[in-house]
């Protein structure tokens, strides 16, 4: 009979998380040391979910710690991003910018977690100043702006915004349009609506 794999070890292990057998998957978990990152990334996730920064934290360090006996230098950006989203959904935004500031390899995924958070904790001021900072910014980012702006009666900001974007979509008009409507500036509204093309 041939031996586990680390394959069928994360799906059993994935399906206790899914079914939210969540006391199964920790005791799970807990059997097995060599687990690889796809599973530790699991639990992180599964900690998160349930709102439990202290121990996702715990496991976060366990991860680099194992990292760092098994010479891998770096934690990767995924295992970052779960911890960095926890933090910004249970709005510790400080804790959240202190795990970014660490990480050694940013992806664009790094860069939007830590932007929806600040968007959603209506840290304007900081949200703007990230927003300028991100290199490479995707449709997620000017999105994100645009409709917390234009959700809190910032029109002309949402607008700044709709304007500085390369590629506008249904959805964008929408929101400035809905923006201008919301915030009874009708005459704009219009003005906007027919600027568009059919």
């Amino acid at each position: 009979m041939s031996a586990k794999d680390d394959f069928s070890w994360n799906v059993m292990l994935s399906a206790y998380v899914k079914n939210e057998r969540i006391e199964e998957a920790f005791q799970f978990f807990e059997s097995r040391s060599d687990w690889d990152e796809v599973a530790w990334n699991t639990m992180i996730l599964c900690h998160v979910m349930r709102g439990n920064m202290s121990e996702t934290r715990r496991l976060f360090d366990k991860l680099g710690e194992r990292n760092v006996i098994a010479c891998t230098t770096t934690i990767s950006p995924v295992s970052y991003n779960a911890m960095i989203s926890g933090y910004m959904w249970m709005g510790k935004l400080d804790d959240g910018k202190e795990l970014f500031d660490k990480m050694t390899e940013k992806n664009l995924r790094s860069w939007n977690v830590m932007l929806s958070g600040y968007v959603r904790n209506n840290r304007f001021g900081d949200a703007q100043k990230f927003f300028d900072l991100i290199p490479e910014k995707d449709v997620v980012p000017w999105i994100s702006m645009l409709k917390r702006y234009a959700q809190n009666g910032y029109v002309d900001e949402a607008k700044n915004i709709f304007d500085r974007m390369s590629a506008k979509d249904d959805f964008s008009w929408n929101v400035m349009l809905s923006a201008y409507v919301k915030n009874e500036r009708i005459e704009e509204a219009f003005r906007f609506f027919e600027s568009r093309s059919d």
